[in-house]
Parts: C-alpha cells; structure tokens; sequence
C-alpha cells in the first residue's frame, strides 16, 4: 500500500510541477527562465531538529500518508502540514515523507521550504530526475542557484534523454557567469530538441554578450522561425542588427512589436539608438514624446525625451523636459540642466 500512495504522490506531484513552472527570458544575463513566484527565507528544516530520529515502519508511513490525504481533500491543510511536519522531525531519513511534505508545501507556493524537503529527499536515496527537477526548480525561486544546477545536472544525469535538463541548468550556469559551461549544456539541449525556440535564444543571447555577432544572428533567425511573434526573440536580433551596423533592419524588426513597443523601455531604447545610428535624433525624440503620452508618471521618459531633444538642436524643448524630469526625481536630469541653461543663455 506505501509504495502505491507514493508512486501516485509522486505522479501527481510531477504534474503540478509541469504546470506551474512558467519560462521568463532575463534580457542581457540570457534568460532565463523560469519559474515560480520567489518567497523569502527556509525555516529550519525539522530534520535538523530531530535529537533521535526513529525508523518507520510500513504501517507507521501508510496511516500518515493516508492522514494528509484525507485531509488534503477535506480542505484540511493546517492539519496536514502539521502531521507531515511532525512526521519528518521523527523520520528524518523517510524518502517518501520527505516528498511528500515538499509536494504539499510546493502546492502553497512555499518554494523554499519544498526546496528543503526535496534535498533531503535526495541525501536520503535515489530520486527521480522529475524530482531532481522539481528539487531545481524550488531552488531557483529562492534564487538559490547553484543548489539550483547541481539539481538539474543530477536531473539530467537521471535521464539524458530529455533537453528540458540541459536548457534549465543552462539558465543557472549563465546566472553563475558560467557562460561556456551554459553554452555547452544548450549544444547538449539542442542536440535533443531542436524545435526548442528557447535554446536558440539563449545561445543568441550568450553569443551577442560575447560580441559575436554572426554566430548571434545565426541562433536568433533559428528562435525566429520557431517563434516569430515572440517579443524577446525580435529584441535580440534588432540589437545584434545594430550592432552589426544594420539599424534600418533592426527598426523594422522593433516596428513589429506594434503599440507594445511604447511600453517596453528596452526596446525603445534599443530604437531610438538606431535612429540615432541614421542621423535621426528627431525620429528618436518623438517616439519618446509618444511613450511619455502614455505613461506620463515616468522620469526615465522624460529625462530621455530631453536628450533627445538637445541631440535634434531643440535646447529649449529640452531644458523644458529636463526640469520637469528634475521635478520627478531623475538623478541625472539636474546636471542635464545645468548644462542646457548655459546653451540657452548664450543663445539668448
């Protein structure tokens, strides 16, 4: 009867999992990815509290793995927190209690925690690579990293098979500044899958930090053609087009993003450098005017339609906006006008 309680808490756990994690792209660091929503410290484990750990027997794990259930169904999580939390205080060294209190304390979002009973799932025996994985997972929420790869590399141990390992330890790695380690681990990925647009990304991603473009521009027309609608993927290719001098390339690229691109401070940043690649300075400051339009509360706006605006020969304009930025708080909008004043007054 344990073992048939456990395989299907084990199941049901891994099913949850496959839900909930959700895959972020991190501009600039590559990516990444992933997860579940980030909750503050682990409280002390109750293994590490146990004085004389006991050992269970079949009947001992059975009754209180039955006990969580009923109470799980019945709405009862207090109660069942309570007894598996007591339960690995006495069994510390029980695979299947500590598995199953991580699946409940995951369950409610409690990362950290999970991530806890899912190590020490492991030290106790073999677990599965989903385990291993979820182990990961729980672990990159807390932004506990390398904890974090040393699961999704034992995941990936577990089975070779499955690119989803290699493309999530690469994250952690890239996260670690472990870039030929992470570029290595998404070689492994794409062997595996290569319809996975994210491996591409993330490759695009580390070439374009490491200045080389061609292989950059490569990767990312790879993640294009799995993904064209996909707002990171344009974004990177739009910057390793300006980087290669191709700014009239890379702003078709941006256009595409339709009114998204008023709302995406990286991508208008990255449009507004194009246009003053072309000689364009005046093109920059209107798509500056027309984001601060739509969110008028923000200083980075403003201070930046300044800029612009003393880059198109419209002092005036920009002293205009620079004050108002000053007035906002914008740390660097004060010397900006400082420095206008002097051009208007000598105009003057």
């Amino acid at each position: 009867m344990r073992s048939m309680i456990t395989e299907q808490n084990r199941r049901g756990g891994a099913a949850m999992i496959a839900v909930g994690v959700l895959v972020v792209l991190v501009a600039g660091g590559l990516v990444t990815l992933a997860l579940m929503r980030a909750v503050g410290g682990e409280p002390e484990s109750p293994a590490d509290r146990s004085d004389s750990p006991s050992v269970a027997t079949e009947a001992d794990i059975e009754r209180l793995l039955e006990s969580v259930q009923v109470y799980v169904r019945s709405g009862e999580r207090s109660k069942a927190h309570a007894i598996l939390e007591s339960a690995v205080g006495q069994y510390p060294d029980d695979q299947d209690l500590r598995l199953a209190y991580g699946q409940l304390l995951m369950q409610d979002e409690r990362w950290g925690e999970a991530f806890v009973q899912y190590d020490a799932a492991a030290l106790s025996g073999p677990i599965t690579a989903e385990e291993h994985f979820a182990a990961g997972t729980f672990a990159s929420a807390v932004n506990r990293y390398e904890d974090a790869a040393r699961h999704y590399d034992m995941a990936q141990r577990a089975d070779a098979a499955n690119a989803v390992y290699p493309l999530y330890l690469a994250q952690m790695q890239l996260k670690l500044g472990l870039k030929s380690e992470a570029t290595a681990s998404l070689v492994r990925a794409s062997v595996l899958d290569e319809s996975n647009a994210l491996i591409w990304g993330s490759m695009a991603s580390i070439s374009l930090s490491e200045n080389k473009i061609n292989m950059a521009l490569q990767h990312i027309a790879r993640a294009r053609e799995l993904e064209p609608d996909s707002r990171d993927w344009r974004l990177i290719e739009a910057r390793a087009m300006k980087r290669s001098g191709r700014a009239e390339d890379a702003i078709g690229v941006l256009l595409g993003l339709g009114d998204a691109l008023l709302t995406d401070d990286e991508a208008l940043r990255t449009m507004s450098e194009c246009h003053g690649m072309l000689g364009e300075p005046a093109e920059s400051l209107a798509l500056y005017e027309q984001a601060m339009a739509q969110r008028p509360a923000l200083s980075m706006l403003v201070y930046e339609a300044a800029v612009w605006a003393e880059r198109s020969d419209r002092p005036e304009r920009a002293l205009e906006l620079a004050k108002r930025a000053v007035m906002m708080g914008h740390e660097h909008a004060g010397a900006l006008v400082e420095r206008l004043e002097a051009v208007v007054r000598v105009d003057d």
